[in-house]
């Protein structure tokens, strides 16, 4: 996988089946193509949020996360203190089915 500057993720996701600590407690959201991630140090004991799709969002202070990606039209913003850090987006990316 390949992140460019401008946000564009390049590469194949493959298709997980039963990831079963991936959201716990929602198995409709077990399966599915997923992107790892890390932060720099520079994010390290900062909150950090995370928007997928405009309107998910989910805040810690993490520099290590996974997204589950629904299809090519996601994008992933990342924000440290609501400053944009980067928005992701998957057009490029190929989604492996199962």
């Amino acid at each position: 996988m390949r992140i460019s500057a401008s946000g564009a993720v390049t590469g194949t996701l493959k298709y997980v089946d039963n990831y079963q600590w991936f959201n716990p407690n929602n198995p409709s959201e077990q399966s599915g193509n997923y992107f790892p991630f890390k932060l720099g140090k520079e994010y390290e004991n900062k909150q950090i949020t995370i928007e997928k799709n405009g309107d998910e969002a989910k805040t810690a202070e993490e520099t290590e996360w996974i997204i589950r990606i629904s299809d090519k039209n996601t994008t992933v913003k990342i924000k440290d203190s609501d400053k944009e850090i980067i928005t992701l987006n998957f057009k490029g990316a190929t989604l492996n089915s199962k």
